[in-house]
């Protein structure tokens, strides 16, 4: 009875301030406490897990996103589910199919940005599109810096062909392995701290549900995956991961998983041509960052500086911004980046500044949801 009405209006509390949300945990700590007959001093984490209890901040977002999901199946009341619209691109992009909600601008941070219809949309877009899996750690040769692969399952990635156990050990020892292709969502590194507090480096991995759960019954099935995983980190990235690896029992993940745009059509097949004569200039891949303004809380801007060395000036480029994508051209055939973001912006209001002394190339993007 004590957390009857807590529970009961926990969607009401979504951005109170910490020290109330503080005050509302310790009341339910208490109870979880009373309930178990566990002493003050002892860990509360495991006591709320044995309980099934959601510590508060996070039933608040279970509470509204146990909404959103009603709503989208239409299980909801009209008057909720009128409060919520699904996101359509102006153009095809690689997250139209993601099913993202739109995120209206309000006025008032204390009211305006509490509200459902601005609350929900946020939580819903931010949920991770693929599930955690396993947590890989080896090492960086020769360096020996720490690399921890997180490896993620989702039903995005497509199902590989079957194989059986016997065709995989045959596979293994034979002289080219490679005929199998295993497809998989290799993504960007991010620097993260491991449990004695030391940097290190995190790489996401997303592979077919489906054949991640093959994977995690045979255990052959588990190293070939992981063996495939690194091969594939080394050939993108041009790595060399020991093979001394080790699988944390404990951890499904290190860091936070960053989400990933996984295409879902193949590639056209590509036609090898002879190789001519004359040679020709390949366009490389300049260096970049992207920050994000503020740096903490709800973004408002992305903005991207491109180091363009050797570029005279802006008349050289071409620009072009989309919803999530960003594309410059150095011509010619001096640099040529296309990426996807994960944000969604306003084109209109972007602003793009050349710098002919630095030879740095600023792109401003307000940011419309994330």
């Amino acid at each position: 009875m004590l957390l009857f009405r807590p529970v009961w209006t926990t969607a009401l509390y979504i951005g109170v301030n910490q020290t109330s949300l503080s005050r509302l945990q310790l009341v339910q700590n208490a109870a979880a406490r009373l309930l178990t007959g566990t002493r003050k001093h002892e860990h509360i984490t495991p006591i709320l897990a044995s309980l099934h209890w959601l510590p508060v901040y996070f039933r608040i977002h279970f509470k509204i996103l146990l909404f959103v999901f009603k709503s989208l199946n239409g299980l909801a009341p009209q008057y909720i589910s009128e409060l919520l619209h699904i996101y359509t691109p102006s153009r095809s992009l690689r997250s139209g199919d993601q099913l993202r909600l739109n995120v209206p601008k309000t006025r008032l941070k204390t009211r305006g940005d509490r509200s459902f219809s601005a609350v929900a949309p946020k939580l819903w877009n931010d949920l991770p599109r693929h599930i955690k899996g396993m947590c890989v750690k080896t090492v960086s040769e020769p360096g020996k810096q720490k690399v921890f692969v997180n490896i993620c399952q989702s039903n995005s990635v497509p199902l590989p062909p079957e194989l059986s156990r016997e065709e995989l050990v045959e596979l293994l020892q034979s002289e080219d392995p490679s005929g199998f292709r295993v497809p998989m969502s290799l993504g960007e590194p991010h620097a993260e701290v491991d449990n004695n507090s030391q940097g290190c480096t995190a790489y996401d991995v997303v592979i077919n549900q489906e054949f991640f759960q093959k994977c995690q019954m045979d255990p052959l099935f588990q190293q070939f995956v992981i063996l495939v995983s690194l091969e594939g980190l080394e050939n993108k990235y041009n790595l060399e991961l020991s093979r001394d690896w080790k699988v944390l029992k404990n951890r499904k993940f290190l860091g936070s998983v960053s989400e990933q745009n996984i295409r879902t059509k193949s590639r056209p097949v590509i036609q090898e041509l002879q190789p001519q004569e004359s040679s020709t200039v390949i366009a490389k891949r300049p260096q970049f960052t992207l920050l994000v303004e503020p740096p903490a809380g709800d973004p408002e801007y992305l903005i991207a500086e491109i180091n363009l060395p050797g570029v005279p000036s802006s008349r050289s480029l071409v620009l072009d911004v989309g919803e999530d994508r960003l594309v410059v051209t150095a011509r010619p055939s001096l640099f040529h980046l296309d990426i996807f973001h994960p944000f969604i912006i306003h084109q209109e209001n972007s602003v793009a500044q050349y710098n002919n002394s630095t030879q740095i190339l600023t792109v401003t993007m307000p940011v419309v949801s994330s």
